[in-house]
């Protein structure tokens, strides 16, 4: 979806960077830096288990939020 939704965006970023350096390369790794890959995501949530144990550790300990802050993201976002 990520990708879907900035696609547009990240084209015009793109026909931006190789009009001005003329260099296919340097817009072709912009537009790889742009997009969003799975193994981004994968690397993530191993890092939040390994160093929190996991996401409800993440938020409490990495982020510093209470249990009402908890709830209302998941209102937002899980609603």
């Amino acid at each position: 979806r990520t990708n879907r939704a900035s696609r547009f965006k990240n084209t015009m970023i793109y026909l931006g960077v190789l009009l001005v350096t003329f260099s296919k390369r340097t817009a072709d790794e912009l537009d790889y830096l742009l997009t969003a890959h799975d193994f981004y995501l994968e690397a993530a949530f191993e890092e939040i288990d390994r160093v929190y144990g996991g996401t409800e550790g993440y938020l409490s300990k990495g982020l510093g939020l209470g249990e009402g802050d908890v709830a209302r993201l998941r209102e937002i976002y899980l609603t």
